[in-house]
Formats: C-alpha cells, structure tokens, sequence
C-alpha cells in the first residue's frame, strides 16, 4: 500500500515548532520515509506546552485512510512500537 503522507506538508500546535532556533523534532521527520527510530530522526510530538497535542498532514487532497502506522522513540535500549 502506498504511503499517502509520504513528503507532506505538516504541522504540530508545539509552539517549539515556531521558534527560529528550534532544530529538534521537526513534524516533518514523521513523513520522510525513514523507518530509523533514533531521537535526532523522530518529530517530537509532547504535552509539554500543550494539554492536547495535536499533529497534522495535508495530504493535499480528500482521501480515504485505511490505517496509521506510529513507530515510537522509547529511549536507549527499547524497540519499535506500532500501533
């Protein structure tokens, strides 16, 4: 099955996002295409400045989503988990 959000534009109301100096977690490392789970590879989605964390891709049309695929970052020593 094809990856619909692959390379597309997104968003996160992380407001770290909007700071000029902020290099880490960036939302579009989750549609990139690259299964590698280390830190500096992950976009960071957190509560830390926000009770509802959301993140967003524009798939830039109407399409039917049959499933989301969420590889995690769990520290050091810990694997992959999808739901």
């Amino acid at each position: 099955m094809a990856n619909l959000a692959y390379g597309k534009a997104t968003w996160v109301n992380d407001k770290r996002h909007g700071w000029a100096d902020w290099k880490y977690g960036q939302a579009g490392l989750a549609v990139d295409g690259i299964l590698d789970n280390v830190l500096p590879r992950c976009a960071i989605l957190d509560n830390y400045y926000s009770s509802q964390p959301i993140w967003m891709v524009d798939l830039g049309w109407r399409e039917p989503v049959s499933g989301v695929i969420i590889v995690t970052w769990q520290g050091q020593g810990q694997g992959k988990i999808c739901y």
